[in-house]
């Protein structure tokens, strides 16, 4: 698994402002205070075969998400919540798509986006991405 701090950089970077991990977002009873917020979500990864006789050597998929966290509709109206969606997630995608972390053999690809969850309080975008690289064991 490659490490989450320099993607969180790299959205702080691009403007936003509130960003945090795994463990904040599993901690989560109610939307954070300060929003939109942003969380990076380590999701899978996904082994290919060694690529060389008599050495370990294997390339690596590793998926993440970037989880928005915003308020719904309520007085704002649709269209404006509709328009903050498509600026958080479009700075999202501007800021990690093609981006290369640095323990990466590959620049960031996008993966999709989805729902995670809207109610009264919060709405929950994730942005998907994946990215590769190596493990080699002499």
């Amino acid at each position: 698994m490659i490490a989450s701090q320099p993607i969180a950089d790299r959205l702080r970077e691009a403007g936003c402002e509130h960003v945090s991990g795994l463990f904040e977002f599993a901690q989560l009873k109610s939307p954070p205070r300060a929003l939109p917020a942003h969380f990076v979500i380590p999701e899978n990864e996904r082994a290919q075969g060694s690529q060389r006789v008599g050495a370990y050597d294997q390339k690596l998929t590793f998926a993440f998400s970037v989880v928005i966290v915003m308020k719904p509709a309520g007085r704002a109206g649709h269209a404006a919540v509709d328009e903050q969606l498509h600026d958080e997630i479009a700075r999202v995608k501007d800021a990690l798509f093609g981006w290369q972390h640095p323990e990466a053999a590959s620049g960031c690809f996008l993966a999709g986006g989805r729902l995670l969850d809207i109610d009264a309080s919060a709405l929950s975008w994730a942005v998907e991405f994946t990215t590769h690289y190596r493990e080699r064991k002499v």
